[in-house]
């Protein structure tokens, strides 16, 4: 029986966007097992709880190198061999698979120079010299002749699948009760509303996140993100917000794990059913932080001084 392991960067965004790549190494394996960490280990398992032959293990996150310390030394206590994504892909590509016990190496861990150089050359004309970055370090995406891949996408490229197939693959189980049950607990007077998706307190920049009130619409009742609720009540969490996203008037976010499951669920990519792009405002500015180029329908403010 071929067992791998599957090594991806810690953090809830990260999981959603190897949504589709996670499927596709299942297909190839008899037993896969997925290191999660502690903070996101619920909504993980949740959103792959269809895949029968994948198995999770909650791996300590009180800091980056605590998990990454936690998951080395699973690795020699066990005997591992530990695969780059890069890796995989070539053996894949050839026909063959990993042997059992096997690690692959999922997404960015620490070093953005090395995962740069990780990135296969060739086909498909990827530039990966450091000096191929965009100078605003913020925007982390790689070129290729035509255009700037982002990351997460060129995790695909790696695996030799299509840049699209995050989007196109992307799929988790919906729970049409729970959903319910979320859209009639925070709307219960079925108002016009918009829904706002902010981070009280980002784990990783140590500060909050929050959209001005100044740049919100006042003509609706607004519904904002509390992640506090789920950690009471399973009902609560993100991928149940759907029904709640999909009936808003307007949905205003930060660059978070919850707007790669929007730009998820809005691809036309993508069977499940869409959330219109247009009613999206994303307010880059918040986080400083632009992570990849988005689609043009979405509405991207890059500046406090943009009203609405």
């Amino acid at each position: 029986m071929k067992k791998i392991y599957l090594w991806p960067a810690q953090g809830f965004g990260d999981a959603i966007c190897l949504n589709a790549l996670i499927r596709n190494i299942c297909n190839d394996y008899d037993s896969v097992i997925l290191f999660c960490s502690e903070h996101f280990f619920k909504s993980i398992k949740w959103m792959l709880r269809d895949v029968e032959n994948l198995n999770f293990i909650s791996v300590p996150y009180p800091s980056h190198s605590v998990w990454e310390d936690c998951i080395r030394s699973f690795i020699i206590q066990n005997n591992l061999k530990v695969y780059e994504l890069t890796e995989a892909g070539k053996i894949k590509s050839s026909g063959g698979l990993l042997e059992s016990d096997s690690v692959i190496k999922l997404g960015i861990h620490n070093d953005l120079a090395q995962f740069c150089r990780s990135v296969p050359e060739g086909s498909k004309n990827l530039d990966h010299s450091l000096s191929a970055l965009p100078t605003d370090s913020n925007l982390v995406s790689f070129h290729t002749e035509k255009e700037l891949i982002p990351f997460y996408e060129s995790y695909y490229m790696m695996y030799d699948l299509p840049v699209n197939y995050r989007f196109s693959h992307f799929y988790y189980e919906r729970d049409m009760e729970s959903e319910n049950f979320v859209l009639n607990s925070l709307n219960p007077n079925n108002e016009k509303y918009i829904f706002v998706i902010e981070d009280g307190k980002h784990r990783a920049l140590g500060r909050s996140v929050c959209i001005p009130e100044d740049k919100l619409p006042t003509q609706y009742k607004i519904i904002r993100y509390n992640k506090e609720l789920n950690y009471n009540d399973d009902r609560f969490i993100c991928f149940n917000y759907y029904k709640l996203l999909e009936n808003a008037e307007q949905i205003h976010t930060t660059e978070t794990a919850f707007f790669e499951f929007i730009r998820s669920m809005s691809s036309s990519l993508n069977t499940l059913p869409s959330i219109k792009k247009s009613k999206v405002y994303l307010h880059s500015y918040v986080r400083n932080y632009i992570t990849t180029k988005i689609d043009k329908e979405y509405n991207r403010l890059l500046s406090k001084g943009v009203s609405l």
